[in-house]
């Protein structure tokens, strides 16, 4: 009987070190790929110093040269009394023995964090605001008001301003 050799299997060791050298092979290369994003990343990074670089020089080439200044010689102040502004503002506003009748209601929000919103938006408009925590129906919600103020015409005035910026308001006596 005569035998096929052209249809011959190589051994299983050879086939073991050939799926080795593959394994080598992507390894390296993996390697090789790491190392050149690495090197991109560094030249990207070295690319933005020197563009950094450069522009400062140009921005100091074209700045105006700064005056020296010479260091004026230090006086010595005597011992006077730091002066606070609130040291007299606050006796002048309880002199006045005005007792402040109104307000306005802005909303009644049911949690604090609506309430706060809504307090830093009235602050940024320029209006002191108050947020006041009050139960209604045995639960705890929060009264947005504005003011006090002393007069009905100064709270008119207020809430003209209010609803200009599409606040609905409520202007209310305090007891």
């Amino acid at each position: 009987m005569t035998r096929d050799y052209a249809k011959k299997r190589p051994p299983a060791k050879a086939r073991k070190r050939k799926s080795g050298s593959h394994l080598l092979l992507w390894l390296f290369t993996l390697v090789l790929f790491a190392a050149f994003t690495a090197g991109l990343v560094y030249l990207g990074k070295f690319q933005h110093q020197a563009r950094l670089h450069h522009a400062q020089k140009i921005a100091a080439k074209h700045a105006a040269p700064k005056p020296t200044l010479t260091k004026p010689t230090p006086q010595i102040k005597s011992a006077i009394p730091a002066q606070f502004d609130f040291y007299t503002i606050l006796p002048q506003k309880k002199a006045n023995n005005v007792i402040p009748e109104y307000e306005i209601e802005i909303a009644i929000a049911k949690d604090f964090a609506t309430a706060d919103r809504l307090k830093a938006e009235l602050l940024l408009l320029g209006f002191e605001v108050t947020a006041v925590p009050v139960k209604v129906s045995g639960k705890l919600n929060y009264r947005v008001t504005v003011g006090p103020y002393d007069t009905k015409e100064g709270a008119k005035a207020d809430q003209v301003r209010l609803q200009q910026n599409k606040y609905h308001t409520i202007l209310k006596k305090i007891k």
